[in-house]
């Protein structure tokens, strides 16, 4: 345990330094690329000597803690590791090659062992885009849609096909290569992936105490990484008893964070996520916690029912959250007489994307099994965009603007088109999976992996790269210690 806090407090360290400095230096570009500078020499470095898991963690600590979106920043113009770009491919991109490539030529008789009646995710995950692929080459070659006319169709291609696959494909490559050669290496991963969520809160504070605040519409916020969205699974990582360190201090942390990220950077998942870890919380401490642990949650559901009037005057008076939270509440009541038009508008897209992705394969239902694959697109049939979106500013491109040709589809609808009904049944068969080694064991990482698989894949490349790690990871910590997911040799 001693050895495990050590590297825990290495890593939190280096990750805590880089957070602070990603708030500081994002509006200045010659701090900001000498911070980048020394992280890729530093990964280099680590590269060199050979050692997998330790390149991965360090690459999720860079890649996790910058600042990936202008959405709370205020500014359009900031710095970045993400955002670096190399003859206009971002720096992530070339850092994951390493990776790639390491494992590609280290791995000794690379399979994914099949065990019968299990599902496997790597197989299936590799399967699935192989399908997509080759569905949107041929839609693409027939010009469905007339998707040819938005231009640059070749580089539209490739930039989804890598947004896809490329990053889940590099690290389900290089954790086999970690389970083949260096196992011993693999419990970092997971302390990587604790002192990344601490970073994150460490970095709103630094916001909010330095006063390096930015700007959602009229609304203040925190400056930081996109990964403020899954904070709120610190509260219940303290169940993952092995495979984390200052358990209690580790829960603090989640619910210090929660209530930053909610007072100042809320949206409609966070405020779910929120309560539901609490939920989660409790239960756990009474399905898997001590006594002492079961009577310390009994006291705590009640103080949170006592103090739940405060609680509630408390972020009523919070603008941003109030704004998410009526979100929230006109998304559920969904027996309103005009419940679509009553609906904010980034909700009221997520709809009409759905919607018209229905409408798309009902036109073509020979497309529904498969799905539409890489670039695949709708119509606007429901004729929402054309009369409510009057300029691409930021829910559509330009190219899709001008022509009424939608490709870049929000998470859940851009899954279904892509994938179909192959994808939906991957998907089911996923989360079934999920379930049945919950119950077995409180895996939190195979939570955090699940939940944002169903809610984001394919839409953050900082969340992505997160979310792949806990989950490929979580494969590892099962309480039998299969390896389903990804295996070696």
């Amino acid at each position: 345990m001693r050895d495990k806090r050590r590297i825990f407090l290495k890593y939190l360290i280096i990750a805590c330094l880089v957070s602070a400095s990603n708030v500081i230096f994002c509006f200045n570009q010659i701090a900001s690329y000498f911070v980048i500078a020394i992280e890729v020499v530093f990964l280099l470095y680590i590269l060199l000597a050979k050692n997998l898991a330790e390149y991965i963690s360090y690459f999720m600590i860079f890649m996790c803690n910058c600042i990936e979106f202008a959405v709370f920043t205020g500014e359009d113009t900031f710095y970045s590791f993400k955002n670096f770009r190399i003859f206009g491919v971002n720096l992530g991109i070339f850092m994951l090659l390493p990776i790639f490539l390491f494992g590609i030529t280290s791995i000794q008789s690379p399979r994914i062992k099949i065990r019968k009646g299990k599902f496997n995710f790597a197989q299936g995950l590799i399967c699935l885009n192989v399908i997509a692929l080759l569905m949107g080459l041929l839609l693409v070659f027939v010009n469905d849609n007339n998707i040819n006319a938005l231009g640059n169709i070749g580089s539209k291609f490739l930039n989804e096909t890598y947004a896809m696959t490329f990053l889940p494909l590099a690290f389900i490559v290089a954790f086999a290569v970690i389970k083949q050669k260096y196992n011993c290496k693999m419990f970092e991963i997971g302390l990587a992936l604790q002192a990344t969520l601490w970073a994150n809160v460490f970095q709103m504070l630094v916001s909010l105490l330095g006063g390096l605040k930015g700007s959602y519409g009229v609304l203040s916020t925190l400056q930081g990484s996109i990964l403020n969205f899954l904070i709120p699974f610190l509260i219940i990582y303290r169940f993952c008893e092995s495979e984390v360190v200052f358990p209690r201090l580790t829960t603090v942390v989640g619910m210090i964070g929660s209530i930053l990220a909610i007072s100042y950077n809320a949206n409609g998942k966070l405020i779910m996520l929120f309560f539901i870890c609490v939920m989660i919380y409790w239960w756990f401490s009474f399905r898997y916690g001590s006594a002492f642990l079961r009577i310390i949650a009994f006291i705590e559901i009640f103080v949170a029912i006592g103090a739940l009037p405060f609680i509630i005057i408390f972020l009523r008076e919070n603008a941003l959250f109030n704004a998410k939270f009526g979100e929230v509440e006109k998304l559920i009541n969904i027996f309103s007489s005009d419940w679509l038009n009553n609906l904010n508008m980034s909700v009221r897209i997520r709809v009409e994307e759905f919607r018209d992705v229905m409408i798309e394969y009902s036109k073509k239902p020979w497309l529904a099994i498969t799905g539409k694959g890489y670039l695949g697109s709708i119509l606007d049939h429901t004729g929402y965009f054309t009369s409510h979106i009057f300029k691409p500013d930021g829910f559509v491109s330009e190219d899709e603007f001008v022509h009424h040709i939608y490709y870049a589809l929000h998470e859940g609808t851009s899954y279904i088109i892509v994938y179909g009904s192959v994808g939906l049944v991957f998907m089911i068969r996923f989360i079934t999976d999920a379930i049945r080694r919950l119950a077995r064991y409180a895996n939190i990482p195979l939570i955090i992996g699940v939940y944002w698989f169903v809610l984001f894949y394919g839409y953050s490349f900082t969340l992505s790269t997160f979310g792949i790690i806990a989950l490929l990871y979580a494969y590892q910590i099962d309480c039998k210690r299969e390896l389903v997911g990804v295996s070696g040799k």
